[in-house]
């Protein structure tokens, strides 16, 4: 999402969809949820951390970018 330029509120409610319809297939299935990586192997929660931070970590730069277009209002 910030690779395309969109607003966090649009990559907040694009997870919260994601995270819902987990919830609703695991409760519907009656299993527990078990955490994938993306070829659907599963995977420790110590490793998924790692594959967090390696590749879905936005950069300070992307950050920055974002910070540097708000209006500062003087109160």
């Amino acid at each position: 999402m910030t690779v395309k330029g969109h607003h966090h509120k649009q990559a907040l409610c694009a997870v919260a969809n994601r995270i819902v319809n987990r919830i609703f297939s695991v409760l519907k299935r009656g299993k527990p949820y078990e955490v994938r990586d993306r070829e659907g192997n599963g995977i420790t929660m110590c490793e998924a951390k790692a594959i967090i931070l390696e590749r879905y970590t936005v950069g300070e730069n992307a950050r920055a970018g974002r910070r540097s277009n708000r209006i500062e209002k003087n109160s």
